[in-house]
């Protein structure tokens, strides 16, 4: 483990414990996103796995590694804190599509589409999908904070997305529609839907963290919220949900999603612009929701 987060990757201390399956699922790994004293600063844990395209935060382009030589390079790494010790965003869900995939002995996207795509209906998921389908990809756009214009913003095209990667990232690496997603968030709505054991989907939807670990997460999970495995949770009433406990997660590029089980409803919203995630249009959307 690094002696100081932002110091040089040779001057480390040992690990006090392995990294557990828990650690993996809850993000508490030990490492991920940096979120101050900003957003994953130049600080050389930050920056040498960008230099080796280990592709940590955004899913495009992809990383160039197959899954065997992007875990040689991972593991090449020392961490940013001890296991178990901070919440970190994303690079569990990495490591956790690798493991899924050597204990199963499948890519990755052959598993999901097996025991999770096809029972659930979902035609239009996967790593890649039919060109017909990708050359469809909306155009993406955030604002430049300096001239205050919104700019499209170059990304991968179609033909790049209708191959299968080389690395499936668990992360951040399928394709979906609005219809496919609605199709997943209503099976963990209905405890499993026989595809999950409910003690699974309690399990995934009931907070891991400390009140420490959610102070010190930033902005990315904010007051009031906690992580499970792979979602956030609301810890704490407001005026438009009385009751906590909604489940779900917003995606960087302006989309989200969440479950609220004890009203019974799925609410998503799919964007092309990362600027409704700050915007207001993120809060906006979650108070007119609750205010069915």
């Amino acid at each position: 483990m690094l002696r100081r987060i932002d110091g040089p990757l040779g001057e480390t201390v040992p690990a006090q414990r392995p990294i557990t399956l828990d650690d993996l699922l809850s993000f508490r790994m030990g490492h991920g996103h940096i979120t101050e004293p900003t957003f994953d600063p130049p600080y050389p844990i930050v920056t040498v796995p960008n230099d080796l395209q280990l592709v940590m935060g955004k899913p495009d382009p992809r990383t160039p590694h197959p899954p065997d030589e992007w875990m040689r390079l991972f593991g090449s790494l020392p961490l940013m804190c001890q296991p178990g010790e901070r919440w970190q965003y994303n690079a569990g869900s990495l490591v956790l599509g690798v493991l899924v995939a050597r204990v199963t002995g499948q890519y990755l996207g052959d598993f999901f589409r097996e025991r999770i795509f096809e029972p659930l209906g979902m035609q239009h998921t996967g790593f890649s999908l039919p060109i017909e389908v990708t050359r469809e990809l909306p155009d993406y756009y955030v604002t430049n904070f300096e001239t205050g214009k919104l700019e499209f913003q170059p990304v991968s095209l179609g033909e790049e997305w209708s191959k299968p990667p080389v690395f499936p990232s668990g992360a951040g690496g399928l394709l979906s529609t609005v219809d496919d997603y609605l199709f997943f968030a209503r099976m963990l709505l209905e405890h499993g839907a026989g595809l999950l054991s409910a003690e699974s989907v309690e399990l995934m939807t009931t907070n891991r963290l400390t009140p420490e670990q959610v102070a010190s997460s930033g902005k990315l999970l904010g007051p009031g919220r906690g992580w499970g495995y792979g979602v956030g949770i609301t810890l704490e009433p407001d005026a438009a949900w009385p009751v906590p406990g909604r489940y779900g997660w917003a995606g960087g590029y302006g989309t989200t999603w969440f479950n609220d089980p004890h009203r019974q409803i799925i609410a998503i919203a799919m964007t092309q612009v990362s600027d409704f995630l700050w915007s207001g249009g993120l809060v906006e959307f979650d108070q007119l929701v609750g205010a069915l």
